[in-house]
């Protein structure tokens, strides 16, 4: 079996949820052939972003690199469990040392994306692990411009504001002024 041909097989037994078949092709051949396929795919993103529990833990008790980033947008595992909402996958990756402020090609965070997604859970989650509360995207909105702009639940604004979310931010004066403007 050549290198593309086990790689391949890892991922597809991966999406195809077979544990077993995941197990023994690590077993036999380790990960060193699993890293990262032709198209720049991770097993442990794949498994990651398919909600995938025990394929990921066991990926990540066998070496799979917790940080290791898709070539576009540039994600981490912990950025697609906080855009499919996996708290156990979140919970597991911060365990195993994933940088909880890792910025992908927009400059978006985690958190970032926790905001994005409106999913209180995750966002209480990754603020009580230390994530920062003012990241900037590339186009220099922070999670609080996000949520004011995206009509987040007045909890999510509260909660970002009782973390320290800058309020004299430029960009979040600007989407204020836009959002009042709506209403006269």
């Amino acid at each position: 079996m050549g290198d593309q041909d086990i790689s391949y097989s890892l991922i597809s037994a991966g999406r195809e949820r077979k544990l077993e078949r995941v197990r023994v092709l690590i077993s036999s051949f380790g990960l060193s052939y699993s890293q990262a396929w032709s198209e720049g795919y991770v097993s442990l993103r794949d498994a990651v972003e398919n909600k995938h529990t025990e394929i990921s833990k066991l990926l990540l008790t066998n070496g799979s690199k917790v940080n290791s980033k898709n070539k576009k947008p540039s994600n981490t595992p912990l950025h697609f469990a906080v855009i499919n909402g996996h708290i156990e996958i979140v919970n597991m990756l911060l365990c195993r040392g994933a940088n909880i402020d890792a910025k992908n090609q927009y400059g978006r965070t985690p958190f970032y994306n926790a905001v994005e997604s409106k999913n209180m859970e995750i966002i209480e989650l990754l603020l009580n692990r230390g994530a920062y509360v003012n990241a900037r995207d590339s186009n220099s909105i922070t999670p609080l411009q996000l949520a004011i702009e995206q009509d987040s639940d007045e909890e999510i604004i509260k909660l970002l504001l009782s973390r320290g979310a800058n309020v004299d931010a430029t960009p979040l004066l600007k989407t204020v002024v836009k959002k009042l403007s709506n209403y006269f």
